[in-house]
């Protein structure tokens, strides 16, 4: 049933009246429904590097396979690094220690080295460690000897001009990016990007 508002003063109802209602109604809805799909858009275009561990990912792992050799990103856009592990999710939402005293959350990342088309790369690896072997091996190796500048997406390192002076300091540099930290501490598991720092670190253990 109609509400009143629809009766005309014969007692049936106003159709015109309850078909314009019905088309507001429908706008109304799409407008809740647009709206609803340009904040999903914000906030991943806010967030680029966020790979979901339920996305895609299977659908990527098949066009580009990962070499056994390579072990197994975050779904937090501060988290960093991770230990080697199998070719799987596993550790996807498992802590570890990072810093000072931060933590960061190993699971898929993604590859955003640029070629020399402009064109990021975008392959999708299990972890921290999987998307740090593949950029040293495919990109930073596939590099001029002589030419050590990064072509991570955004970075300011990506001219002649203010390339690195050898390759080992383009690799550490790389590891800001990727948030790669291979080095962890004996006494209480924190991880590190540079070997330096986990020196450093040591110290406040043997006071």
């Amino acid at each position: 049933m109609y509400p009143h508002g629809f009766l005309l003063k014969d007692g049936n109802y106003d159709t015109q009246a309850i078909q314009a209602h019905h088309q507001q109604l429908q706008q109304h809805h799409q407008q809740h429904q647009q709206q609803q799909q340009e904040n999903l858009m914000y906030s991943q275009s806010n967030y680029p590097q966020v790979i979901s561990p339920y996305s895609n990912y299977q659908q990527q792992q098949h066009h580009h396979p990962i070499p056994p050799s390579a072990a197994t990103t975050t779904t937090s856009a501060t988290s960093t690094s991770t230990p080697t592990s199998t070719n799987s999710l596993s550790t996807v939402g498992k802590r570890y220690k990072s810093g000072k005293d931060g933590f960061y959350i190993d699971g898929p990342r993604q590859c955003f080295w640029v070629n020399d088309y402009g064109q990021p790369c975008n392959r999708v690896f299990p972890c921290i460690e999987d998307l740090s072997q593949h950029v040293n091996a495919e990109h930073v190796g596939s590099l001029d000897v002589s030419e050590h500048v990064c072509h991570w997406k955004g970075c300011k390192r990506t001219t002649r001009q203010s390339a690195f002076k050898a390759k080992y300091k383009l690799v550490n540099h790389i590891r800001v990016h990727t948030g790669h930290k291979p080095f962890d501490c004996d006494h209480c598991q924190k991880r590190f990007a540079r070997s330096e720092n986990l020196k450093i670190h040591k110290r406040t253990h043997s006071v």
